[in-house]
């Protein structure tokens, strides 16, 4: 398939369409969305919403894995969306995650300390998320998110996301990547969820962007 040149595979910088489709057949959030725009369960098997729509507790699933086979985790999520927030990481819009209980601050530097930002695991499989307030599209903004393996981050820093550091979580799994030539993707055979269609592989012949 003829395709546009990645910028990226970190979610933290992904801005163009490109870097996001492929995001998103790499990596698996708490939440998708359906064709119809439905927030559907992913990671997350289900959730509760508390306290007039401001807490929300997602309950992991216990059978995903990275494809280095270490378990994904709440503790994995927590760090993701901290990550996102700081601002050493320089994401691109992270105001899509404000709504968050202090995520506005430590984004923009007025609180030095992530642990003040509304976003904790209980356990290995109950992760809480506190909102300023009630907002009833944030479950569709945090579909839009992806989780990043704490363990190969903090190993390879921002070399995580080459090739040959690479663990992801989604349906497919990226084996082969020349970045000015192609990526092959390969369905993966360990993930959670369900196909749709039976695509085993995906070649992706690289386009410089216009």
């Amino acid at each position: 398939i003829p395709w546009t040149k990645p910028h990226t595979i970190d979610i933290a910088e992904a801005y163009e369409v490109a870097s996001r489709v492929i995001i998103d057949m790499l990596f698996s959030g708490l939440c998708t969305l359906s064709p119809e725009m439905d927030v559907l369960p992913d990671v997350a098997r289900s959730w509760d919403i508390l306290e007039e729509g401001r807490v929300y507790v997602f309950h992991l699933r216990e059978d995903v894995y990275w494809s280095d086979n270490v378990p994904v985790t709440a503790r994995d999520f927590e760090y993701s969306l901290k990550r996102l927030l700081d601002p050493a990481t320089k994401m691109y819009l992270p105001y899509f995650l404000y709504d968050i209980k202090g995520a506005r601050d430590f984004n923009q530097g007025r609180a030095a300390n992530a642990d003040q930002v509304g976003i904790r695991a209980e356990d290995e499989h109950t992760l809480v998320v506190e909102l300023e307030a009630s907002a009833s599209s944030w479950l569709s903004l945090v579909s839009l998110g992806a989780p990043v393996p704490r363990h190969v981050v903090e190993k390879y820093g921002n070399k995580w996301a080459q090739l040959e550091h690479l663990v992801t979580n989604g349906p497919f799994l990226l084996t082969a990547w020349q970045p000015d030539k192609e990526m092959l993707l390969r369905r993966n055979p360990k993930y959670h969820g369900s196909f749709a269609g039976n695509v085993e592989e995906i070649r992706l012949d690289l386009l410089q962007p216009s």
